[in-house]
């Protein structure tokens, strides 16, 4: 996990589902954190392959994208069916 997921979660769960800020931090801090390391983001990230800007169109998700081959990250759990197009990466996500 990195500061752009989590930047994303707390906008997509206010904008989306509308849930307070202060919900998605409380979550954050309870659920999510005890459990994952936080990655953080280098210089090399910025240097992202063009295919990966091809399949996303986010900056932010080419950037998550980069930094998750970095470390030999697979799954991601996420909306976004635009990870479903990177090659080397699994996304998984629960539909309600």
């Amino acid at each position: 996990m990195n500061l752009i997921v989590l930047d994303e979660l707390i906008y997509i769960s206010k904008k989306k589902y509308s849930i307070p800020g202060e919900v998605s931090l409380e979550f954050i801090d309870s659920m999510i954190l005890p459990f994952t390391s936080m990655l953080p983001l280098e210089e090399g990230d910025y240097q992202v392959p063009k295919e990966i800007i091809h399949f996303c169109p986010k900056p932010s998700d080419a950037l998550i994208a980069s930094s998750m081959r970095r470390e030999s990250l697979v799954d991601i759990l996420n909306e976004d069916n635009d990870f479903d197009k990177v090659p080397g990466i699994r996304r998984r996500w629960v539909e309600l």
